[in-house]
């Protein structure tokens, strides 16, 4: 890995290389297939990966690694809430909707540093 590389092939090689053992699914597959598995909004635009939000497998995998922060809301994350999200996050991240609690939503952003 070079620091040159993008952060979401660092990431999938650093999952693929402290794997224990082979998973179904994920270690045979291709570089961007495994960026699909493990960001959830993982997209290629003129070649460049983009997307840090992560999957629950790529929150997994990377909890055993790495401190994640929690941090909750009552803001319910709308699609335009993860739009800017997206565009201005430079660490990886993931997010839960939790059940209505009466009128509010409860969301979820855990950190992956």
């Amino acid at each position: 890995m070079t620091s040159n590389e993008p952060i979401q092939y660092q990431i999938v090689n650093y999952i693929d290389k402290n794997l224990l053992r082979p998973i179904k699914d994920f270690s045979d597959c291709s570089l961007h297939e495994k960026c699909y598995r493990v960001f959830a909004n993982y997209r290629n635009s003129n070649n460049q990966p983009k997307g840090l939000r992560l999957t629950t497998w790529g929150k997994s995998r990377l909890e055993k690694s790495f401190d994640s922060y929690k941090f909750e809301t009552d803001t319910e994350l709308t699609g335009k809430i993860l739009i800017k999200l997206d565009e201005a996050m430079i660490w990886r991240y993931f997010s839960i909707k939790l059940m209505r609690l009466g009128l509010k939503l409860t969301a979820v952003l855990f950190l992956i540093l």
